[in-house]
């Protein structure tokens, strides 16, 4: 096995491969439902394949992909069905903003995603945090309002689309408690592994409508770019492997350390995407825009420790422990750094 340190290199480079291409990719073709659809096919056809050799030692393979009568399978399916449309619409809304902002700007946005995770977890379970944890979240409302001020122009609909997705990831953070709930001896409920290929192939197919919609629209579009530009095609594929492989990494780092150094790790690599896609893309950023990336870094840092204080509450019940070391959900960044998804693994409250 590689060494710690070259697997968080490779991470951090998968990660801002995957951004810069996303968005060299969708400042040419307006295509967010598209690149999405063919970021979790990728994910889908790579995901099986890494299952099919090292499946989780405490679920058989057969069960992993198992052929059941659907009406064995109807609640389950429909939980894993309503958790995949939240995180294909999460990506889709994604991709959406990077067409139209800054990645730095988004990459920004999206650090207050914390605050959609409390606020529908406190709507729609009912959890309520210690006054504490509210507080930490001051720095990262302020931190964004500043990084996000002046400078470039923001686009109204790239604002929406990024806090939507901001939603949607928090959604689906909480369907996947309820599925862990409900289902807790489901292959998708025991390995995270498994639920990310179920969930993103479920999210692709539907997405297919309205990819097949987009794609329809802008066919014209589409063959002119291909034609004039085919390295284009050399992009998109870059982003799609880029885009599995760096949530695939995650997965391998978090299972080398701690879950406080995943967390410091996870909130260097946003910081290395700002700071990168600054300079690849010429963003003009001033001195207060630098401070509130820092202090929304800050607020999100002290945020995943207040959580992971002994005592605090967590977003998913830590009754379920996982045979095999540091699977988790990919396609999200680290729980305590962007609570997107937090699953505790023997110890460990491990997302992507």
């Amino acid at each position: 096995m590689p060494p710690t340190i070259v697997l968080v290199g490779a991470w951090y480079a998968s990660s801002v491969l995957a951004i810069i291409t996303a968005k060299l990719t969708l400042q040419t073709l307006h295509i967010p439902a598209l690149l999405c659809l063919l970021q979790l096919t990728t994910a889908t056809i790579l995901q099986r394949s890494y299952l099919a050799w090292f499946p989780p030692t405490a679920i058989g393979l057969p069960k992993l992909f198992p052929r059941v009568a659907p009406t064995r399978l109807s609640t389950e399916a429909r939980a894993v069905r309503s958790t995949a449309l939240a995180y294909a619409l999460g990506f889709a809304l994604t991709n959406l903003a990077f067409s139209l902002a800054p990645p730095s700007t988004v990459e920004t946005l999206k650090s207050g995603e914390p605050i959609a995770t409390v606020t529908l977890a406190a709507i729609v379970l009912g959890e309520t945090e210690r006054l504490l944890t509210y507080l930490t979240l001051a720095p990262t409302v302020l931190g964004t309002a500043m990084a996000c001020y002046g400078g470039e122009s923001l686009d109204l609909t790239a604002l929406v689309a990024t806090m939507a997705s901001n939603v949607a990831f928090a959604g689906r953070a909480v369907l996947v408690k309820a599925l862990k709930r409900d289902h807790p001896s489901s292959p998708a409920a025991l390995s995270d592994l498994v639920l990310f290929y179920h969930v993103s192939r479920s999210g692709a197919l539907l997405l297919l409508p309205l990819a097949a919609a987009e794609a329809y629209s802008r066919s014209s579009e589409i063959a002119a770019q291909l034609v004039s530009r085919p390295s284009m095609l050399l992009t998109v594929l870059a982003n799609c492997v880029a885009h599995a492989s760096y949530n695939q990494l995650s997965f391998q780092v978090l299972s080398r350390v701690s879950t406080s150094s995943h967390a410091v790790l996870n909130i260097s690599r946003r910081v290395c995407l700002i700071v990168l896609t600054v300079v690849v893309f010429d963003t003009r950023m001033y001195s207060y825009n630098w401070a509130g990336v820092a202090l929304a870094a800050f607020g999100v840092l002290m945020f995943g420790r207040e959580k992971s204080r002994p005592g605090a509450k967590r977003l998913f019940s830590d009754r379920v422990e996982y045979e095999a070391r540091g699977t988790q959900s990919p396609g999200l960044d680290a729980v305590v750094v962007d609570y997107k998804l937090n699953v505790n693994l023997k110890g460990k409250d491990a997302t992507v």
